[in-house]
């Protein structure tokens, strides 16, 4: 069996790469030439998504684990659904028509929690009705009818994971919670908001688990794969601080609710099914981020 890995070089496919490559042959997708690996059961493969392309690399057997699309930034203001057809609707189509030709073993696509509505009542169950809020989570919806529409028809096994926001290293200090690490790290000041919104967050090393856990168990189905706890943005940010010794360096405001919505994901579904829980809830995952950083200054 062969991992077929998109995004392999993002930062979920670089931590899935360095997990996986011990026990399975990783074929790495990309659009880049210069991408290369010195490891014996690493490969990239360049691409164009096109399907010629992608029919020459495919064969049976393998299993394709779909990480590569576009996400979402905050200098987007209003996106169009046009800026994701591409990289988010017709790549996984591509991949999709030619797994299906070389009738490869599964594919497990990553998803997201933006699929549901903020007007749905949370924890958000997989079998709530999908309504999304965002262009960006329409996308990764239409990505997972597809999957499911392909799979099903050709009789290939389908995984989808709904990802709540994940961190760790390597991630963008965008999100709120890297960018409360990253000011610790650096002792600066953490200005956070008292407001009532709670956010879901996952490790990178719990996301890993739960992709290859579902790969090695050929898991079929729909998966939330959250932290199993929703955090306000103030218990993140003092937690952030108490554990890279910055305490005292942070601002508490109130007024403008930045953060435009509370999500939470339920995972009963998975642990009734594999067994799954996250390893790692905030506070050891943050040690953890801190003994690697320390490493790193080393």
């Amino acid at each position: 069996m062969r991992l077929i890995v998109t995004g392999a070089t993002g930062f979920i496919g670089k931590h899935l790469v360095e997990s996986a490559k011990q026990h399975s042959e990783i074929v790495c997708l990309t659009r880049n030439s210069e991408n290369q690996s010195n490891h014996k059961n690493v490969s990239f493969v360049q691409t164009t998504y096109e399907l010629d392309s992608l029919r020459d690399i495919l064969r049976e057997d393998d299993v394709l684990v779909h990480l590569a699309g576009q996400r979402l930034t905050k200098d987007e203001t209003n996106p169009k659904l046009l800026s994701f057809i591409e990289p988010n609707i017709k790549l996984t189509e591509n991949l999709l028509i030619a797994a299906c030709e070389a009738n490869i073993r599964q594919v497990v696509l990553a998803s997201s929690i933006g699929v549901y509505s903020e007007a749905d009542n949370m924890p958000y169950l997989e079998d709530t009705i999908t309504n999304p809020s965002t262009i960006y989570g329409l996308s990764k919806l239409i990505g997972e009818q597809l999957v499911n529409y392909y799979c099903m028809k050709n009789s290939i096994k389908s995984t989808v994971l709904r990802f709540s926001q994940c961190y760790g290293i390597g991630e963008k200090d965008t999100p709120v919670l890297m960018k409360f690490i990253k000011q610790a790290n650096e002792k600066q000041k953490i200005i956070a908001q008292d407001n009532e919104f709670y956010l879901d967050e996952i490790y990178i090393k719990d996301v890993i688990d739960a992709i290859l856990l579902v790969v090695n168990k050929e898991t079929e189905g729909t998966f939330n794969i959250g932290g199993g706890k929703a955090y306000s943005i103030l218990e993140m940010a003092e937690t952030v601080n108490l554990i890279f010794n910055n305490e005292k360096n942070i601002e508490v405001t109130s007024g403008v609710k930045k953060y435009n919505q509370s999500n939470f994901l339920s995972i009963q579904k998975i642990k009734e099914h594999l067994n799954w829980s996250p390893r790692f809830d905030l506070e050891k995952s943050l040690i953890d981020m801190k003994e690697a950083y320390e490493i790193r200054k080393d």
